[in-house]
């Protein structure tokens, strides 16, 4: 493996060469310890089941096998590996088809990649982009979009989406999606529905 010329006696390239193995095995190494924490959190290898990034919320809803609304019943810490496993009702099916509980893992850098919310007690509304389950257990979609907080107005009592979702038309009033408007949209998109730059704008 050569990066210099002939000329270049010095050395130089077996410094170079040595320091591209000790980088790729680095990058191999780091690869197989979150292979390894995803197959333990019940993710599959299959890019359809992967954690993946998404640019827009639209996207997202587009490519989950399932979108849910959900209720947290229980949570626990999971054995092992820093991840909690949740046990959660179904309220709404809004893509593919659930049971009526499921339970889903979220590892603890979910909460890096995804800041605010936090409300994992009993009783927290969500909405979920999930993978395909297995034995019950459904893996998050996204690290990003994966889980959305669900909040209910103190006055109106209306449920609102608590994140800003991209590649949906702008909420009727305020900054955020009420439940209803989310429902609505969800049904144009996974019906074909792509909205244009203008409609998205912020």
């Amino acid at each position: 493996m050569k990066y210099f010329s002939d000329s270049c006696s010095d050395g130089r390239e077996i410094s170079v060469a040595r320091m591209s193995v000790r980088i790729s095995r680095t990058r191999i190494g780091a690869a197989i310890a979150c292979a390894v924490l995803l197959g333990a959190m019940g993710f599959s290898a299959q890019p359809a089941r992967a954690v993946e990034q998404f640019v827009t919320t639209a996207g997202l809803l587009r490519s989950a096998p399932h979108v849910a609304h959900v209720r947290v019943k229980s949570s626990r810490s999971v054995p092992g590996i820093a991840a909690i496993e949740y046990e959660l009702e179904v309220l709404e099916a809004l893509k593919g088809r659930l049971p009526g509980q499921i339970f889903m893992r979220m590892f603890s850098g979910f909460q890096v990649v995804n800041p605010g919310g936090g409300r994992h007690v009993a009783g927290s509304e969500w909405i979920v982009f999930l993978g395909r389950g297995e034995s019950g257990l459904y893996p998050i979609r996204s690290l990003q979009w994966g889980r959305i907080d669900v909040a209910t107005h103190a006055t109106s009592g209306e449920q609102y989406l608590m994140k800003k979702l991209s590649g949906f038309p702008r909420p009727n009033r305020g900054n955020y999606h009420s439940l209803q408007e989310f429902r609505g949209l969800a049904k144009q998109i996974l019906a074909g529905k792509r909205f244009s730059l203008k409609e998205t704008a912020r």
